[in-house]
């Protein structure tokens, strides 16, 4: 005797999205999306193995040393001659000024942000000041 035939599979209704094809494209747009973070992963480990200076000059400052400042050139901010040491005002003809331009001369960066309250409170003492211009005795380093 035999036994009871066995049941065919329910059916699955197909979604409209699910033919081969989309199916295929779906996979494409994932592997790429797993690619671009992937990439994106790799950018940020090297990006961090390899900030710059900034630790390595902190670290010899800590142990004593006297690094050189790093070179750089910003658009000139302060263009009045008069208050400028005589061979430093070379620096006004082309409107940038390099760190290599104040060799010799006493030089002082601040550094500052719009979010930094004690700098909120010195801006406006700054901006008074460049209003007013320097005492004579400043324009003449020593």
């Amino acid at each position: 005797m035999a036994g009871p035939a066995p049941a065919p599979p329910p059916k699955v209704e197909e979604q409209p999205g699910d033919t081969p094809r989309a199916n295929s494209l779906l996979r494409i747009v994932q592997m790429l999306a797993l690619t671009a973070v992937a990439g994106l992963l790799g950018l940020l480990v090297w990006r961090v193995a390899h900030a710059g200076r900034g630790g390595q000059l902190v670290a010899e400052v800590r142990s004593g040393k006297k690094p050189a400042a790093p070179q750089f050139t910003l658009p000139l901010l302060w263009t009045r001659a008069e208050t400028w040491p005589q061979d430093a005002r070379r620096a006004l003809g082309d409107g940038r000024l390099s760190l290599r331009e104040l060799r010799g001369h006493p030089v002082v960066i601040n550094f500052w942000a719009s979010w930094c309250v004690p700098c909120k409170h010195e801006a406006p003492l700054l901006a008074a000041s460049a209003r007013a211009g320097l005492p004579e005795r400043c324009a003449q380093v020593p």
